[in-house]
């Protein structure tokens, strides 16, 4: 399947609404704290993260290949249920 920079933003719409991150990168003059995006430049796609109320941003992951970040953010989520399983081990006494 060809990897776009669609199916790149729908993951990370995804992540957002997993781990209850802001929707939107800006709240009309301010920028939401927390949101992932997809950032495009030469050297290939990278997700970044909002880290002030500015529009100042972190490098979550470096710039790489489409097909290779969808592969990562493939491994975010698998983390994301990983630890939603073993949360709910514990809540029940199951866990470790």
């Amino acid at each position: 399947m060809r990897i776009t920079a669609n199916r790149l933003n729908a993951r990370l719409a995804f992540i957002n609404k997993v781990l209850g991150r802001p929707l939107t990168p800006w709240n009309g003059s301010t920028a939401n704290i927390g949101f992932l995006y997809l950032y495009h430049n030469g050297h290939g796609y990278q997700v970044l993260e909002m880290v002030n109320e500015s529009g100042g941003v972190s490098t979550v992951y470096p710039a790489m290949p489409a097909r290779e970040l969808y592969a990562v953010l493939g491994g975010f989520l698998d983390g994301i249920k990983a630890r939603k399983t073993v949360n709910e081990e514990y809540a029940t006494g199951c866990g470790f």
